[in-house]
């Protein structure tokens, strides 16, 4: 018989391990937002004159504010002072007072009922109306603010938190514009006579 060959073959060798692919990072995706403007600066009169602003209104029962007894008063000294003068700016400067009223009503509106200020209800605002020495711009602070309990009588917001507090605080942003033109009262103007004759 033929001898047959006992030549073993040799073993397949095993396959390489496959490198792992790198994956190539996503494209940061573009940011479709439009960047905030800077906040707009508007410049003090240049007789201008700090002074603590009372704002007192009512909402109807739609929850929007009601030009009726709309009323804003400059106080001359503090305003937690009953015996300090008060003038109202009905009387000698109207402009600025609709303009307090344009704002806000535009910053406490909502579509939604459920979002607005409460219905009904009396709010008086203290606001300091200040010039920053930076750059002689318009600054409103929100000293203190109250509405009308259940019996009538004006509360105190107390918590910095409270919703009501923080949408009428918001009104600060805008409303430096309403005094652009901020006139002094009546008593600490000069009339034109006294102007004229500085003039000569």
């Amino acid at each position: 018989m033929p001898l047959t060959s006992s030549v073993k073959k040799p073993a397949a060798k095993a396959p390489a391990p496959k490198k792992p692919v790198a994956k190539k990072a996503a494209p940061a995706k573009k940011s479709t937002a439009a960047a905030r403007p800077a906040p707009l600066r508007f410049d003090a009169p240049s007789d201008f004159k700090p002074y603590f602003c009372e704002v007192r209104f009512k909402t109807g029962e739609d929850a929007l504010i009601s030009p009726v007894g709309f009323k804003a008063s400059r106080v001359k000294g503090r305003w937690d002072n009953q015996e300090a003068p008060r003038f109202d700016l009905k009387e000698y400067d109207v402009p600025t007072l609709l303009g307090i009223m344009s704002r806000l009503s535009a910053v406490t509106f909502a579509p939604n009922v459920l979002r607005r200020l409460p219905a009904n209800t009396s709010f008086l605002l203290i606001l300091r109306v200040n010039r920053r020495s930076a750059d002689n711009s318009l600054a409103i602070i929100m000293k203190a603010a109250a509405m009308s309990n259940s019996a009538g009588k004006l509360r105190w917001f107390k918590e910095k938190a409270d919703p009501v507090y923080r949408r009428l605080r918001r009104s600060v942003r805008i409303l430096p514009s309403a005094f652009v033109d901020t006139q002094l009262p009546p008593s600490r103007r000069r009339s034109k006579k006294d102007s004229d004759s500085d003039e000569e």
